[in-house]
């Protein structure tokens, strides 16, 4: 005939699950509550401690992500907001009459495009003729990613 069931016992069953949710084992669990591994043991199968616990923790991760994930889209809007300021602003500067501002403006905006040279590098024209083709959004004009053939001067007087 099983004990009866009284407030001591459960008590101890809740205690007994706390220590388990803070990761005590069966045996120390027994030692702290005064019962045995094996009590502590059905206590475990019959109220389901593991499934508890893994209901827990899936309601503890999916409110964590949706904090972080708030966090991240308010950090994004806030983001958001302070570029298209400095990017009026930036604009502004390239319509500047003084023209160390007016470059130094535009050299920021080739900067944010991820051009690092205005300039095609000779020794390395492919990445010259990426630069170019950026370029060209602003300029709107045909590029030349060859160098065109001409022919050779003809000088008078100077025989071939």
């Amino acid at each position: 005939m099983p004990r009866p069931k009284g407030p001591l016992d459960v008590t101890r069953r809740l205690r007994a699950y706390e220590c388990y949710a803070a990761g005590m084992r069966k045996s120390e669990i027994a030692r702290e509550v005064g019962v045995t591994k094996a009590a502590v043991g059905n206590w475990c199968k019959k109220d389901r401690w593991d499934e508890k616990l893994s209901n827990v923790i899936a309601s503890a991760e999916e409110a964590v992500n949706h904090v972080v994930g708030n966090e991240i889209a308010e950090a994004l809007v806030g983001l958001r907001k302070r570029l298209k300021a400095r990017l009026a602003a930036l604009e502004l500067l390239c319509q500047s009459n003084n023209e160390y501002t007016r470059m130094k403006a535009i050299e920021m905006w080739f900067r944010l495009a991820g051009i690092k040279q205005l300039m095609p590098n000779p020794v390395e024209p492919a990445k010259g003729a990426r630069n170019l083709e950026l370029i060209q959004d602003l300029i709107d004009e045909p590029i030349l990613t060859e160098s065109p053939v001409l022919p050779p001067p003809i000088v008078e007087g100077i025989p071939e």
